[in-house]
C-alpha cells in the first residue's frame, strides 16, 4: 500500500528536517543540499525515508520546489507519524 504526499522543498537549509508550510498547506522538507544535479531530490527521498521508515520516491515536480512523493507502506501509520512530527514543531 502507498500514500501520496504533496511537499515543498527548501534547499540549502542550515538544519534539515520536516515542518508544515502554511503558505502551501503541505509538508515542508528542509534539506542542506542545493537544487543542482538532483542532489536536493536525493536528499528529500533519503530524509523522508529515514523519518517515515518507508521507501519514498518523488513522482512529479523533479525541477520544482513543489513535489509529489509516494510513500510505500501503511498509509495510516505514515499519517500518524507525520501528524506527530508536524505537531511537535
Amino acid at each position: 500500500m502507498s500514500l501520496t504526499l504533496d511537499v515543498v522543498v527548501v534547499p540549502g537549509s542550515r538544519s534539515p528536517g520536516l515542518g508544515y508550510s502554511q503558505r502551501w498547506n503541505c509538508v515542508e522538507v528542509r534539506v542542506r543540499s542545493q537544487a543542482r544535479k538532483g542532489r536536493a531530490n536525493r536528499e528529500v527521498e533519503r530524509l523522508l525515508s529515514e523519518v517515515l521508515g518507508a521507501e519514498v520516491r518523488i513522482v512529479s515536480g523533479h525541477t520544482s520546489r513543489r513535489k509529489r512523493v509516494v510513500v510505500e507502506g501503511d498509509p495510516d501509520a505514515v499519517k500518524s507519524l507525520l501528524e506527530g512530527i508536524l505537531h511537535e514543531g
